[in-house]
């Protein structure tokens, strides 16, 4: 079965730099098959460890540690968000892997089970599939070099629910039927 909804999401963490970065916020936008925007979802989540919310931790989300110590923990925003979700009725893309891992390990934390679908989608390697294809020779994989790639406009914000518009943006383009491709790539073609 094709999944009814798609929910692209990113997520911002402490330091970086850390072995196990945790969680400092989620943004999402879930999509219908077409694609189109239907709903949002943005929380910012306090890290169990908030002296892992370095300077540096700022200066690349942009958010600072006032809006993290007053944040909810996971335990509180773990199930708003499975609910957003619709648990395993939604397709999980994120631009990379680490997003996913991320989310497996903090519900690893307290002691649950990942309630999504087992099979979360990577639109960077989507996107390295369709450089193979093309002959394309992009600089890099991250999101702002695809961005560039596809003329779409990429600010060094990093903030989570705005670097998941991003990878819309970029999946859109990425599904968009080519006329220079002998066949349109396809989301869910084999």
């Amino acid at each position: 079965m094709i999944d009814p909804f798609i929910v692209v999401f990113d997520i911002e963490t402490t330091d970086a730099q850390l072995s196990l970065p945790q969680v400092v916020e989620i943004g999402a936008i879930k999509l219908n098959p077409a694609l189109e925007i239907i709903d949002d979802y943005e929380t910012f989540v306090r890290p169990p460890n908030l002296e892992f919310f370095s300077e540096f931790s700022t200066q690349i989300t942009g958010i600072s540690r006032d809006q993290i110590e007053t944040a909810p923990r996971w335990q509180e925003v773990w199930r708003s968000w499975a609910e957003f979700t619709k648990f395993k009725k939604c397709r999980l893309m994120s631009w990379g892997s680490f997003d996913t891992f991320l989310l497996r390990l903090e519900y690893h934390r307290l002691r649950l089970s990942y309630p999504h679908n087992d099979m979360p989608i990577c639109i960077a390697s989507m996107a390295y599939m369709h450089a193979y294809t093309r002959g394309w020779k992009p600089r890099g994989f991250s999101l702002k070099h695809i961005c560039k790639e596809f003329g779409i406009e990429y600010r060094p914000n990093h903030r989570a629910k705005f670097d998941a518009a991003l990878a819309v943006r970029v999946l859109r383009e990425l599904v968009r039927p080519d006329k220079s491709a002998s066949e349109p790539f396809k989301i869910y073609e084999v």
